[in-house]
This record gives C-alpha cells, sequence and structure tokens, in this order.
C-alpha cells in the first residue's frame, strides 16, 4: 500500500531502519500482539524482527508485555514521533556545534600551511562551482580588474555580478572591460548603452570575439574560462595565481584595451571594390592628372 510505504519511509528519515519501521507500523495496527502475528502482518523473518524489536525496545519506542507468550505492544504514535524528531534536532545542534569546532580547527592549519607555501597553483573548477569563484576573487579584488569578454558572457556577467562590481568599485577598484561589439542590439535596453553610463566601470569594443577569455585580479591571479563557447554557467574555469600566466594574461589585455575601440558602433573598412576600371570625372579632363 501507497500509505505505508509513505510511513516507512518517514519513519527512516526520523531515524528508523526499513525493518524497525515495518515492525513498529506492524505493533500499532495490532495493538498488542506476540512474534507469529508480528511477523506475519510486517512480512519481516523472525531471526530479523528479534533483533528489530530489541532495537526499537532501546529507543523506547515498544514495550514487553510479561505473558506467555510474550507480547509486544507500540507507544503512542505521537509519543514515538516527538521522540525520534526530537532526537534528530538535539543530533543537528550536536553536529552544529562539531561543524563549528572543525571550521576552527581546519581554519588555523590552513593559515599555519600558507605561511610554509608559496607556490603557483592551478585549480580547475568546475562549472557548478565556477560563479562562486569569480564572486569571490572579485570579493578580494583591492585595485584593479581587467576583463576580456565576448558580448553574450559579459552581459550575463553583468545581471549576475552587478553587486559584487559595485562593492568593488566603492572599495576603489579599477574594472575595464574589453568586450565583443555587439550586433543589432544598440538600440535595445540591453545594449551597451547602458552599461558605458555605469560609473563602476570602463568598457571598450573588438570587432570579434576573442577567443580567450579572462580576468586579472589585482595582476595576481587569473580566471580563465575553459569554453568560450559554452553559456555563463556551462564551462568549467581555470583559476592560477602563476605569475607568468598573470603577466601574459596583463599583456594579452593591454594590446587589445589599447587597439580597442570606445564606441560600440565602429565601422569597419567596406568591402573592396572589384571594379577596377578608373572612373572618368567632371569636366574637360577625362581622367585625372598623375
Amino acid at each position: 500500500m501507497k500509505n505505508q510505504d509513505d510511513a516507512i519511509a518517514i519513519l527512516k528519515e526520523l531515524g528508523l531502519t526499513t525493518v524497525q519501521a515495518k515492525t513498529y507500523i506492524a505493533l500499532v495496527k495490532t495493538d498488542v500482539s506476540a512474534i507469529k502475528e508480528i511477523a506475519s502482518l510486517s512480512k519481516v523473518p523472525r531471526t530479523d524482527l528479534y533483533r528489530s524489536i530489541q532495537e526499537l525496545e532501546k529507543k523506547g519506542l515498544v514495550e514487553r508485555i510479561l505473558s506467555k507468550p510474550i507480547r509486544f505492544r507500540a507507544i503512542p504514535v505521537d509519543e514515538c514521533l516527538n521522540i525520534l524528531y526530537g532526537r534528530i534536532i538535539k543530533n543537528h545542534a550536536e553536529l552544529k556545534k562539531k561543524t563549528l569546532k572543525l571550521r576552527t580547527s581546519l581554519k588555523n592549519g590552513k593559515n599555519h600551511r600558507s605561511s610554509e607555501l608559496n607556490s603557483s597553483e592551478y585549480i580547475l573548477v568546475p562549472k557548478s562551482r565556477a560563479i562562486e569563484k569569480i564572486r569571490k576573487a572579485i570579493d578580494v579584488t583591492e585595485a584593479t580588474l581587467d576583463v576580456v569578454s565576448s558580448w553574450d558572457r559579459f552581459s550575463g556577467a553583468m545581471f549576475l555580478l552587478t553587486m559584487e562590481l559595485k562593492k568593488a568599485w566603492g572599495r576603489g577598484v579599477k574594472c575595464r572591460f574589453a568586450v565583443e561589439s555587439p550586433k543589432g542590439v544598440g538600440d535595445s535596453s540591453n545594449g551597451p548603452e547602458k552599461y558605458m553610463k555605469m560609473p563602476f566601470l570602463k568598457i571598450k569594443f573588438m570587432a570579434s570575439s576573442p577567443q580567450t577569455i579572462v580576468s586579472i585580479y589585482d595582476r595576481r591571479e587569473i580566471i580563465v574560462i575553459e569554453n568560450p563557447a559554452a553559456s555563463l554557467r556551462e564551462s568549467p574555469v581555470l583559476w592560477s595565481n602563476n605569475q607568468s600566466l598573470v603577466s601574459m594574461a596583463a599583456d594579452f589585455f593591454e594590446i587589445l584595451w589599447i587597439t580597442a575601440m570606445e564606441n560600440p558602433n565602429f565601422q569597419t573598412d567596406p568591402e573592396p571594390r572589384h571594379d577596377k576600371t578608373p572612373q572618368p570625372l567632371k569636366g574637360h579632363n577625362a581622367f585625372p592628372i598623375m
């Protein structure tokens, strides 16, 4: 029966095993029963049933009636549920205390270890934690944040990270973004003009989408998107504090920043003419004087 399956599932969440839950439910239905009756109703083998009843007795959920044969009775349902739920709350409170102690212990150990290690690190962060890693990197940035990004990633990041960027700006962080010039969104509410008006960031535009998407934090660490074609939440990221990589990424950004345009609607060179025939000038001279 579905109702019994639901009851067993809830009792398991409250700390009982499947056999204990079946035993208790059978006892509730029969009021007072001997082992033979409980086994028949619960469908639990007798060898398992004896052990289950002893465990329920230790938990205070079953009473033993000294008769011949010996019979058993479940305590009232309300009392049973209160006991089980109360134990869960108590266990959670104890686990919370242990968690706080463990956090302090691990942090102290990390600080001691950090003083001994100064080597470069390379961490591949899974896509499920990529946004959180970027948020934390922004939160600890003190002076500069430089980013190379496609337009889609930039607009998505501005939706998810605006609060962190505003806080960084409030700390005096200079934020620069070199992004792909968007196509066909210049007049939309989500167009570049909207972001160009924001006081906490500077934007320049590139003619094409970058093949490398990277963020540089204080020129001390970088985050590189592993798959630049994927959406914002669908790619792992590589974090590193290796100074060679950081310097290379910073040089890469500066070259793009110098060559990028401040106007998102800049015009590229027109297509070359295929007709090379000289065009006559108006007036009495058919061709220009060389």
